[in-house]
């Protein structure tokens, strides 16, 4: 999707949901009299602000994830598993998008990948970018690189860990999985940007429940669709950023970890 088609699509949805807009907001005058006073403190906030009943996007769709234990534990996985290059799984976090996700109370990060040993380098690579720093507001792009220019790998704390014959090795900021041996890494990159996508806060920015969340938050919903400018000379290429996720550093990580297993296990032919 381009930007015209998303420009399009947002005007769309900001004109059907005008309406509800002002009947969410009425309803909640009527319940709140004396609106408390605006401040850029989340735990201040009107409760109406801080507690939505939004059904968030999230990786891997909302479908609860099959065990990956039994068959990770099988005779069929070591006889089909034989260890290959690593890749590396990150989520990372920068000022700007700390700032976005208070202002929709939700949790955002860049869900990725990079090669073994790369982290350090990928977050540099990031910072020079100003990854994820305009968005497109009226009819033109606003960038703000000041605030995107800090990203860092987040730590993430899964409930459990894998089972003792998982691909995946856990570390405190980053996730090891030892893929197939004739697994390329842009197979892998493929399918698990796949999953990750399903919680993208993009194209969720641009459904009837996205574009309600940001109308009851007054925020502007193309706030949510980034793209990264990147200089060559004197042109510019504006690319969509379309690796941030609502993504939970405990809950969500665990959902990592078996999204991760579950590419490796399809790869071998051990599920559907």
């Amino acid at each position: 999707m381009n930007a015209a088609e998303i420009r399009s699509k947002l005007q769309t949805l900001n004109l059907s949901l005008a309406t509800v807009q002002q009947a969410i907001a009425s309803f909640c005058d009527s319940e709140s009299p004396t609106p408390a006073a605006e401040t850029s403190s989340p735990d201040a906030l009107p409760r109406r602000r801080r507690f939505l009943p939004t059904d968030w996007p999230r990786i891997a769709g909302r479908a609860p994830l099959p065990s990956t234990s039994a068959l990770l534990l099988s005779e069929e996985f070591r006889d089909r598993y034989t260890p290959g290059e690593s890749r590396e799984i990150y989520c990372a976090a920068a000022t700007g998008l700390g700032r976005l996700a208070t202002a929709i109370n939700m949790p955002l990060y860049k869900v990725s990948t990079t090669a073994a040993g790369r982290i350090p380098e990928r977050m540099k690579e990031l910072r020079r970018d100003a990854y994820a720093s305009g968005w497109f507001s009226g009819d033109k792009y606003i960038f703000e690189p000041e605030l995107w220019a800090d990203w860092f790998p987040s730590h993430m704390t899964p409930y459990a860990q894998p089972v003792a014959g998982s691909p995946v090795t856990i570390g405190p900021r980053v996730f090891s999985v030892k893929l197939p041996a004739k697994m390329s890494p842009q197979e892998f990159d493929t399918a698990f940007d796949a999953e990750v996508a399903k919680g993208a806060i993009h194209t969720w920015a641009m459904t009837s429940a996205g574009n309600q969340h940001c109308q009851f938050l007054e925020v502007d919903p193309s706030q949510l669709i980034r793209v990264t400018g990147y200089p060559f000379g004197s042109a510019q290429r504006v690319s969509p950023a379309t690796e941030v996720a609502c993504m939970r550093v405990r809950e969500d990580a665990g959902r990592l970890i078996t999204i991760t297993e579950l590419i490796v296990l399809r790869f071998l032919g051990l599920t559907p």
